[in-house]
């Protein structure tokens, strides 16, 4: 009896198999737009029609589709459209194809590759953000790639961006940490901060033509970054723009630059061919990129440093720190020296000063303990004109030497020759008193 209830009850199971079974494996399919359908059958999601994607009417079946076809004719996948299809691994997606919504494929784990359209133009924030992705190419097409798109791809290696794109979004590869090869496009003009923050395997970088500005924290944590090539029109360098970036040693800065805010202090070179342009940039308040670094203008480290004839000005900090600074010459029509300007360069012993100098600011000489002497091509009479603000003892404390006396410094030399002129007129009236009371005769 017992082996009869076993029997009935298997054969109960296989019965109720055999009708669930076509059911269960039957294809899925439904509209997902106004002309677009989809199905899903054997692990593969395949979108038709024609025009725009509009709903995700898959989401049921995301932990079990391995595969997604999206048909010609279809525009765009929607935000959300794949995200978090982790067993995801083989995307087709047509020409034709304009838009890649936001999270599109974003926590798609097993997803390696991803050929995409050359008629491609958009690809969302976040579009394949903490995926599987090993490399991808992105087209021209694509003009702006959106905020985060390639966040945490954590397997991403390498990347290639097209003639033709213009734009990278806020932490665009963030945390990409095996990423060691990226082309950059001459066409690109902007990027987000954070940009390539923490791609702790990229070792260069070779910066495009129209890129002007390397905006906050762009490459900072790139503890391997060896070498990085700035655009020829590179004019600023934004806050932390290399920190934490102890492998890059030397770095090229280009004549248009106009404000240093994001150099590494560990930076042992630093290579200028326009030493205006190093005085009048905009240095940051926190500036010890040369505290360690050398400074070569032209291939040769200053140590004797001469600045051009027609510089007017010596902006905040820009020597600040720097160990092999001797001397310094300013031109005459050089009126101002920013503060802190020379402050800590410990090896300064001589400085020559024009006479049409009107501002030393704050600190400009700060700590600059060898400085013994001060050349002075004005009077004292200039030199009372000039405004010298706190903090420079060491330049005041200094032997000064004048190219003119001045008014002052005349009449203080004069009043004791007058006077000895004075009292030997008077010594010799009275000898000439004394020998005639005494001697009548004579």
């Amino acid at each position: 009896m017992k082996y009869i209830r076993i029997s009935l009850f298997f054969a109960l199971v296989l019965g109720l198999l055999l009708m669930v079974s076509p059911a269960a494996f039957a294809a899925e399919e439904g509209t997902c737009g106004p002309n677009a359908t989809w199905r899903f059958e054997n692990s593969t999601l395949t979108i038709s029609g024609t025009g725009l994607v509009t709903e995700i009417c898959w989401y049921e079946f995301h932990d079990r589709i391995l595969k997604v076809v999206v048909e010609p004719g279809i525009m765009n996948l929607p935000e959300n459209a794949f995200h978090g299809c982790e067993f995801l691994t083989d995307v087709s997606l047509p020409e034709g194809l304009i838009k890649l919504g936001a999270f599109a494929f974003s926590n798609c784990h097993s997803l390696g590759t991803v050929l995409l359209p050359s008629t491609l133009e958009s690809i969302g924030d976040l579009a394949f953000g903490n995926s599987g992705l090993t490399g991808i190419t992105i087209p021209g097409s694509v003009k702006k790639i959106g905020v985060s798109a390639f966040d945490n791809c954590y397997k991403l290696m390498r990347v290639t961006l097209e003639e033709g794109i213009t734009s990278i979004g806020t932490s665009a590869f963030y945390d990409c940490k095996k990423l060691t090869e990226i082309t950059l496009p001459d066409s690109l003009e902007s990027m987000g901060t954070d940009v390539f923050k923490n791609c702790v395997s990229l070792k260069s970088i070779v910066l495009p033509q129209n890129l002007t500005t390397i905006p906050v924290r762009a490459f900072q944590g790139c503890e391997n970054l060896e070498h990085v090539t700035l655009s020829p029109n590179t004019t600023h360098i934004e806050a932390d723009a290399f920190r934490e970036c102890p492998s890059l040693r030397s770095i090229t800065l280009p004549p248009t630059i106009q404000s240093l805010h994001g150099l590494p202090s560990t930076l042992q070179e630093i290579h200028i061919s326009d030493l205006a342009a190093w005085c009048t940039a905009n240095h940051s308040s926190w500036n010890h990129y040369l505290e360690h670094a050398g400074l070569y203008l032209n291939g040769e480290l200053i140590t004797d440093l001469v600045l051009p004839e027609g510089l007017t000005s010596i902006g905040y900090g820009a020597f600040y720190g720097y160990k092999s600074l001797t001397s310094v010459t300013i031109p005459e029509g050089l009126t101002s020296i920013g503060g802190n300007a020379f402050e800590n360069c410990t090896s300064l012993k001589q400085v020559t000063l024009p006479s049409t100098i009107q501002h030393i600011g704050n600190y400009a000489f700060s700590n600059a303990t060898a400085l013994h002497q001060v050349i002075y091509n004005g009077s004292t009479d200039d030199l009372n004109r000039v405004s010298i603000f706190s903090g420079n003892d060491n330049l005041l404390n200094a032997s000064w030497k004048f190219s003119s006396l001045g008014s002052v410094a005349i009449y203080l030399i004069i009043l004791p020759l007058t006077c000895l002129l004075q009292l030997g007129v008077l010594i010799a009236c009275l000898v000439i008193y004394i020998r005639q009371r005494k001697y009548p005769f004579l």
